[in-house]
């Protein structure tokens, strides 16, 4: 598959863009992020037709675990991301 044509390289992509606006793509939310990419990966095989949905679910599985840690890798306060909105 062409890398553009790739769902998971867009989503992988677009969330890294997300995390980086935020100043919040450190090396474990990166590993995350490459996890989430490998599981959805198994995922999307399975179902083909979920591919307009890959990106928000890469993203659910990123923000689940890191908003939970801080950069030190200790727990922290709940902190969403992407931040919520009135």
């Amino acid at each position: 598959m062409h890398p553009q044509s790739d769902p998971l390289l867009k989503a992988r992509a677009l969330v890294l863009h997300d995390l980086q606006a935020r100043e919040l793509a450190d090396a474990g939310v990166v590993s995350l992020l490459e996890d989430a990419v490998s599981v959805r990966r198994w995922w999307l095989e399975q179902w083909t037709d979920g591919a307009a949905f890959v990106a928000g679910l890469v993203a659910q599985d990123v923000q689940t675990p890191s908003s939970t840690r801080t950069a030190a890798g200790r727990a922290a306060p709940r902190v969403r991301w992407p931040p919520s909105t009135p």
